[in-house]
């Protein structure tokens, strides 16, 4: 509603004005003041105007359909190439299908299109959506049979993403070129309405149109765990120097996600911040800000509350020349690797411009901070070789961190033990090839670690379940350079996409110990992704019973899983009696139908029975063919005279 309001005097109602507008009645309501002659410069409401018709609603059916599955089957989207419908020349087309996976079975289809997309599809986090990629934006598709639940318009967009609770949805475009408008490049869309809640320029944020990383917006805890109005939304600050941006920049930004305006309209000023991470489950934000020589300030890892921009913990440390953040997936520890010099020598140009930095004897290091308490601590745990990958246990104490060479690597597993100052050592693996990467379960307890991207393609599967962790089996697959864990944890799967792998496109489904399933080669596979789950979280108590009660457990599923197979054993004999019982029932119509034009077709031929062949008609012929030649040369003969 509104009113009118008469003060005795102008300046009186100036100053009624500036106080009263803007003031916060409550969490989802503002109050709006403004002087009578400023109605004058409002724009008038639209002479055709008519109020907006609700939307019909459009009924796809239940969103979670596939959770509902007795047997848990899991479902997997593949991109590729395939032989297009309806061609005579055997031309192919992008080609999307979604299939459903039962072990020892080959992928049910769920449904197959062609042209689905574009360029690239995604799932969204809990694999509610599918999305599509067009020209002229994105579309989402949900339910059963995969209908269409909403389209955003956003030209050209190239990338894409969701918030944790699939609530928004960001987009990004790339101008047309260096000099078109960039006005909305980043749009922020709200999933279920549509509508675009706001949008950016790059060029504004960054001082430039080229896109620093993505995801761009990093995104707070889910909303249903801190409530609707706790959710909080970062995207680096812009410096303010179109011409010649800082890189890193020197602050952040955080939005409400109510109303994405910026948190007490003020930045968070962070001299020298190089990135950030937020916690998966508290409104924590954990950065690193490089080392600044010329104020002589160390290089600085640290812990910020959100929305009271509090430092929780900071820890300045000298000589570090890059870092990188990891939160464990209960937000309890952050581990920050840092690489630290002894001695850093800058070539600059004849105008004094940097040209290049280079560090001399460079150490790795891992620095973990406990978050659980009030008191932060903060272990620091030096690397015996360089640095290449870490992953944390998703529900664990137990962290993997690969280290080695350019020619060979080791995988080194550590146990966080409350009663030790330092990270204990349970497992350390003789060194292999270079690996590449390492990712734990979705569960914990499991982890698999690789190279991806080379023409031994080695992939190691570990049980760490144990007091030491042990390899179960070491496995080839040469040229592939996908790794991925389905949302159970139950299968690995490694796949071989065009523009990054190095052999045959297709993938192939491991169990979580390493044994091969199933294989399929693809024609220019482009992406195999695993449909994501809904992460519920069971109570200690169901765990416990769980485990108790695996073996009992165990033998059930295994004589499920065998009466499957013999189901779907029983299943193709049926199919395929089927299909001989009408290919012989199509034989006898058809030599049927051969006798009863017998007498026809001898009338036609004048008599002559082609199908009967006479012995007199036959002729014998022998045909000579040289198995051999040899050539002589000859020489000439002397004639005596008579």
């Amino acid at each position: 509603g509104y009113c009118f309001v008469e003060y005795p005097g102008s300046e009186i109602a100036e100053n009624a004005t500036a106080i009263l507008h803007g003031y916060l009645l409550d969490k989802n309501h503002t109050f709006s003041a403004n002087l009578f002659n400023d109605l004058n410069k409002f724009e008038k409401p639209d002479e055709d105007w008519k109020p907006l018709e609700p939307r019909p609603y459009n009924n796809i059916g239940d969103l979670w359909s596939w959770l509902q599955n007795e047997k848990c089957y899991d479902q997997f989207a593949v991109h590729y190439e395939r032989d297009a419908q309806g061609s005579k020349y055997g031309s192919t087309s992008p080609f999307v299908g979604v299939y459903e996976y039962r072990k020892g079975q080959d992928p049910v289809p769920v449904t197959e299109r062609h042209y689905w997309t574009e360029t690239v599809f995604r799932w969204s986090p809990n694999g509610t959506f599918f999305v599509s990629v067009h020209r002229m934006g994105i579309a989402l598709w949900a339910g059963a049979n995969f209908e269409r639940f909403a389209r955003y318009s956003h030209e050209n967009v190239i990338m894409l993403d969701f918030s944790p609770c699939e609530r928004f949805l960001v987009t990004y475009s790339l101008p047309e070129n260096r000099w078109a408008d960039d006005t909305n490049s980043l749009r922020i869309f709200d999933t279920m309405t549509g509508e675009m809640r706001r949008g950016f320029s790059l060029l504004t944020q960054e001082g430039s149109n080229e896109l620093p990383c993505w995801p761009y917006f990093q995104w707070s805890a889910d909303t249903r765990a801190l409530g609707p109005d706790e959710t909080y939304l970062a995207c680096p600050e812009a410096n303010g120097f179109v011409a010649c941006p800082k890189p890193g920049g020197n602050g952040i930004n955080v939005y409400e996600t109510r109303n994405f305006t910026l948190l007490d309209k003020k930045h968070v000023v962070i001299e020298g911040l190089r990135t950030f991470r937020w916690s998966p489950t508290r409104p924590i934000l954990a950065y690193y800000c490089d080392e600044r020589t010329s104020d002589n300030a160390p290089a600085e890892i640290g812990l910020m509350e959100i929305p009271s921009k509090t430092k929780l913990r900071a820890q300045r440390i000298f000589s570090v020349s890059e870092a990188e953040l990891f939160w464990n997936k209960n937000g309890d520890r952050l581990a920050a690797h840092t690489e630290r010099y002894q001695k850093k020598n800058i070539k600059t140009s004849a105008s004094g411009a940097v040209e290049e930095i280079k560090y001399t004897n460079p150490t790795s290091h891992i620095e973990i901070f406990d978050a659980r308490g009030k008191d932060i601590s903060v272990l620091s745990m030096p690397l015996s070789e360089s640095f290449i990958a870490f992953d944390w246990e998703p529900s664990g104490d137990k962290f993997c961190v690969l280290v080695g060479s350019q020619h060979k690597s080791t995988p080194l597993i550590y146990y966080l033990d409350t009663t030790k100052h330092a990270p204990q050592l349970i497992s350390k693996f003789e060194p292999m090839e270079r690996f590449s990467d390492v990712l734990w379960a979705p569960a914990g307890g499991w982890l698999v670690v690789f190279s991806a991207g080379t023409a031994s393609g080695n992939i190691m599967f570990i049980d760490s379940n144990g007091t030491r962790p042990t390899r179960t089996n070491l496995v080839e697959y040469p040229g592939f350079n996908k790794g991925s864990w389905d949302p159970t944890g139950r299968y690995f799967t490694a796949a071989c996409t065009i523009g990054g792998g190095k052999g045959d496109t297709g993938y192939r489904i491991y169990t979580f110990q390493g044994r091969e399933l199933y294989r399929k080669p693809l024609d220019r596979l482009m992406q195999f992704k695993w449909r994501p789950r809904l992460s519920v979280k069971l109570p200690d108590e169901t765990i416990k019973m769980i485990r108790k009660n695996l073996k009992t457990t165990s033998a059930k599923f295994e004589e499920e899983d065998k009466m499957e197979r013999g189901r779907a054993t029983k299943e193709v004999s049926e199919k395929r009696k089927k299909i001989m019982a009408d290919f012989v029932q199509i034989r006898n119509i058809c030599t049927k139908k051969l006798a009863e034009e017998a007498e026809l077709r001898l009338q036609l031929r004048g008599g002559l029975d082609l199908l009967k062949t006479d012995n007199e008609d036959l002729v014998e012929e022998t045909i000579t063919v040289p198995l051999t030649t040899e050539k002589v040369k000859l020489q000439e003969a002397t004639i005596p005279e008579e």
